[in-house]
This record gives C-alpha cells, structure tokens and sequence, in this order.
C-alpha cells in the first residue's frame, strides 16, 4: 500500500502525510494558510517501508 508522505529535514525522517498542514504523528510540515503547487511537489507517495517515522507507521498498525 502507497500512502502520501512528505520528507522533513530537521528531523531527517520521511512522514505519513496526515491533511494539508500535519502529519500522522502530529509533525507540523506546512505553516502556511495556502497551497502552492510547489508544496504539493513535495508529497511523494511511498510504500510504507520507506516511512521512517515510528509514530506514523503506529497509526496504522504497522
């Protein structure tokens, strides 16, 4: 299974991309009220052996 994910680098870590602002494990990656097609460049969909985040991957029983 492919799930939307977005890569942080202070945290060096790929993420589960929760709605437009946060994601699964409640990591804020966009502060900004709007979208620009440059932020949705930087949603990638991997499979969920890629993900590095242990918090996100325990939201969905992985």
């Amino acid at each position: 299974m492919f799930y939307p994910t977005v890569f942080n680098n202070k945290t060096k870590s790929i993420h589960i991309v929760k709605d437009q602002h946060f994601c699964e494990c409640g990591l804020k990656y966009h502060a900004f009220h709007t979208i620009s097609p440059k932020d949705m460049r930087n949603i990638k969909f991997k499979s969920y052996k890629d993900i590095d985040c242990s918090e996100c991957l325990s939201k969905f029983g992985k």
